[in-house]
């Protein structure tokens, strides 16, 4: 073989060596970026679980956000959503209600917690929020009944006032007071607007894994 020929079969063999280096380099560069790509997939996949778990929440026994507009001394069930006429009873869980010399409060059922909120957005508060929340239930200084308030009617709690209960049945609720709506009689009991929430009270499921 004439040494031309073994040159050229030299440099085709260099050739060929080079081009299945290069062939290889881009099979790892691509193997490299789809694994950055499942990668991410996963991490944002784990994300999403991980904020769904986070706001976890058990569909509402009252079926998402209710109003109820609370007529003086008339007992509501949170549940139910249903009010009744004279004293509170086994199934009755608030009533609002006024007093001479003009005070008012917002009693609670026995059996029946509380937490109080102060004034907070009450479409950002979480279930767990609600859940895990230290409830109390105690007879009130000045009307040494179970109240969440009891006040003259010009120091109440303001609109956008929360508080969470724990029913008599043991699910959670949160409510926020609305409104105050005044009779044209300034002796009649005034009204109390509020919306409400209530949940059942449930463990958390498992937290997602990587």
């Amino acid at each position: 073989m004439s040494n031309n020929k073994k040159k050229g079969s030299r440099l085709n063999w260099f050739i060929g060596i080079f081009i299945s280096i290069l062939a290889a380099g881009g099979g790892i560069v691509a193997l490299l970026e789809y694994n950055d790509s499942v990668k991410t997939k996963e991490n944002k996949n784990h994300q999403k679980q991980l904020t769904d778990w986070e706001n976890f929440s058990p569909e509402s026994l009252s079926l998402g956000v209710q109003n109820v507009t609370l007529l003086g001394s008339a007992p509501f069930d949170l549940e139910s959503g249903h009010t009744t006429t004279g004293f509170s009873n086994k199934t009755t869980d608030i009533f609002f209600g006024c007093w001479p010399q003009g005070n008012e409060s917002l009693r609670a059922s026995k059996g029946v917690s509380w937490s109080d909120q102060g004034v907070i957005n009450f479409e950002n508060i979480k279930y767990r929020k609600i859940r895990d929340a230290k409830f109390v239930s105690k007879k009130h200084k000045k009307s040494k009944n179970f109240d969440l308030y009891y006040d003259h009617k010009s120091n109440v709690p303001r609109k956008g006032h929360v508080f969470f209960i724990k029913t008599v049945e043991g699910n959670v609720a949160k409510i926020q007071i609305i409104d105050y709506i005044s009779d044209a009689n300034p002796q009649v009991c005034r009204s109390m607007k509020l919306k409400y929430e209530v949940f059942p009270v449930v463990k958390d499921p498992p937290k997602p894994k990587k």
